[in-house]
């Protein structure tokens, strides 16, 4: 090998080295190339998980893996995306992506197109909850002595029995109350009355919050530390609590709400209140 062409090869190296390792640091930074605007530019990415699960990613109408699925190094735009799942209603939205930043969608729900109905009651009682049919026979028989309890002692119409204590408004005022399976150890819980009304009442898991929903279709809400109720729907038809105790679920004639019970710090972001 003769000198000149040692030195072209040493050159040639050189120069791909330039060339390269920009290029290289700028993709471990997590840049990336926009070709609409002509610049690098930092990318961001997107985190699917799906319930069930293994169901089929498509962004831009391009198939991108199966749930749960983090895809990565996205240039930031607004994106179209598709959820599928053989059996399933499919689940689509437009989503942006943000430099360095992973926008996620970790709660998409499925819900099945011929989802299995049966007839579990009828003639309903004001305070029907589903969790009654989930019960240890351990359970049921201390909500049958909570009933009895309610029915001959405490005389109430609006309760909800949870953690061998049950909750009741008063009928002669309208107050909330506490007491134990036995109609016990009263315990005033709220500071103010309830307008008079038939109501609904439930109470959250942790037992942190209770709502009051009337006849008249008005919503209260009350915190167990201000132990005040407040109005917060005009129009609401039912209520529940979801059960990681972090939102109230109601809806209208014509529409779904979720209000957020406490702040949320994972997507999507929500502040105390927020519905």
């Amino acid at each position: 090998m003769t000198l000149l062409t040692r030195r072209i090869i040493y050159v040639s190296l050189i120069i791909f080295f330039l060339i390269a390792t920009p290029l290289v640091l700028s993709y471990s930074l997590g840049y990336g190339f926009d070709w609409q605007k002509k610049k690098l530019v930092l990318t961001g990415g997107f985190y699917f998980k799906s319930s069930p699960s293994g169901a089929k990613i498509y962004v831009n109408d391009k198939a991108n893996n199966k749930t749960p699925r983090l895809i990565s190094r996205l240039l930031p735009r607004e994106y179209n995306i598709k959820i599928l799942k053989d059996g399933f209603h499919s689940w689509e939205k437009q989503l942006p992506i943000h430099s360095r930043v992973v926008t996620e969608a970790r709660n998409i729900f499925l819900i099945p197109l011929q989802p299995a109905i049966n007839l579990a009651e009828v003639n309903l009682s004001l305070n029907f909850s589903i969790n009654s049919y989930f019960l240890i026979p351990a359970e049921a028989k201390r909500l049958e002595q909570a009933n009895t309890t309610i029915k001959n002692i405490l005389a109430a119409d609006s309760f909800v029995f949870n953690g061998n204590k049950i909750f009741y408004l008063q009928p002669s005022d309208y107050i909330l109350y506490k007491t134990d399976i036995d109609g016990f150890n009263k315990e005033q819980i709220s500071l103010n009355s309830l307008p008079p009304d038939i109501y609904k009442i439930g109470i959250s898991p942790d037992q942190n919050f209770i709502f009051a929903i009337g006849k008249s279709n008005r919503l209260y809400l009350l915190g167990f530390g201000e132990k005040i109720f407040k109005l917060i729907e005009i129009g609401a038809k039912n209520a529940e609590f979801a059960p990681d105790n972090k939102k109230l679920l109601y809806y209208t004639d014509s529409e779904l709400w979720v209000m957020y019970l406490e702040k949320i710090l994972i997507q999507p972001y929500k502040e105390t209140g927020e519905k």
